[in-house]
This record gives C-alpha cells, structure tokens and sequence, in this order.
C-alpha cells in the first residue's frame, strides 16, 4: 500500500471509531442510568475520549506531514489519558465511598463484549496505519483504543462474579421476597449522599 492508501485507511477508522464510540457511549450511559450502574455509565462516558482522540487524528490528517499539528494533536491526545484516569479513579472512589458493587446487567454484559472486539481491532489496525505513515497522533489515537479496551471487561467480569447464585433470593424463575421498588435508585441515593458529605466536610474544614 502507497502513503495515499495508508492515509485513507487512517481517515475511515477514525471515522469508523467516531460513529461506533458515539453510538456506544449514549446506549452504555442510557442504560448505566436507568439500571443504577455506575460502571456502565463511566464506561460510556469513556467513549466520549475515544471521539475526541478520533477527531484530533482528522484534523492532523488534513494537513499530514505537518510537524506543527502533529504535535500539538499528539499533546491533545495525551491530556485527554489524563482525563481519561481521573474518570476511571473518579468512578472507583465513588464506589469504595459509597460501598456499592457493578450490578449485574444484561446490557452492561453485551456491551462489553462488543466493545472488547471491537476496540481491539481497532488498535492493531490504528497501530498498523501508525507505523506505515510514522506518525506520532495515529500512535497515540491506537494507545488511546487499547486504553479503552482495559475498561470494557469491568462491567463484563463484575456482572458475571456478582451475578446471583443458586441460592440467591433473587434467582431468575424463584418468587422475590420483598418489594422490589424501595430498591430503585438506590445506588444512586448513594452515590448523592456520598458526594453531600464530601462536600459538607470541604465546607466545613
């Protein structure tokens, strides 16, 4: 493949990246909200990243060979890792705060499974484009991805430890045995109490 081959290949997996990451990230925050997951919805939320290391890599393609805007995309891209972690480190404080597990989720289980695949090939194909057109952006847009895939299996391998047993009350086909909607919201009433007395204690100190 000639250099004009290899930039179009990059340009249709950013593309690529954008529309799945996109789509991912609303469905995964929709159903994180609705089914009181916070790892799911950090999950989506982590797309968001995915886009914008996306986007920064079709700017610099406009104009490649730019030293100037490969740099300054490359830079980009490292901050957004940064935020990337503090999200990740965000959601985990919250939780550990809040002494709540990922629920199981069937949504959370398909998604994660999808993403898995998904953003592994795009980072051996985004390393591929990488290494042919040896630019600094496209190696970071494909670290970006790998970074992406690490987060996929917590709503995956949280859901199938922490889903219930034999003996669980709760088992698909058995009677539950107590009222199901006090329970609704409930790590969400959590995650808001723990956030207000984070807050009274800052007021306070």
């Amino acid at each position: 493949m000639t250099p004009a081959d290899w930039r179009r290949r990059a340009i249709r997996l950013a593309l690529a990246t954008v529309a799945y990451n996109l789509l991912e990230g609303l469905v995964a925050m929709a159903f994180g909200w609705q089914d009181d997951s916070l790892a799911l919805f950090g999950f989506g939320a982590d797309s968001f990243i995915e886009v914008a290391s996306a986007l920064l890599v079709l700017w610099n393609l406009r104009d490649h060979g730019n030293l100037v805007r490969e740099r300054w995309a490359a830079l980009r891209i490292g901050w957004l890792f940064v935020v990337l972690a503090a999200g990740i480190a965000g959601g985990a404080l919250l939780q550990l705060a809040g002494r709540t597990h990922p629920p199981t989720t069937v949504p959370g289980l398909v998604i994660s499974a999808v993403s898995l695949g998904f953003m592994g090939w795009l980072w051996r194909a985004k390393l591929a484009a990488a290494q042919a057109l040896d630019s600094a952006t496209l190696a970071a847009d494909a670290a970006c991805s790998l970074a992406c895939v690490p987060p996929g299996p917590r709503p995956l391998v949280g859901g199938c430890r922490l889903s219930p047993g034999p003996g669980s009350p709760h088992r698909p086909g058995r009677p539950d045995h107590g009222p199901r909607r006090p329970q609704r919201h409930l790590h969400r009433r959590v995650w808001l109490r723990t956030l207000s007395g984070t807050c009274k204690q800052g007021r306070k100190s």
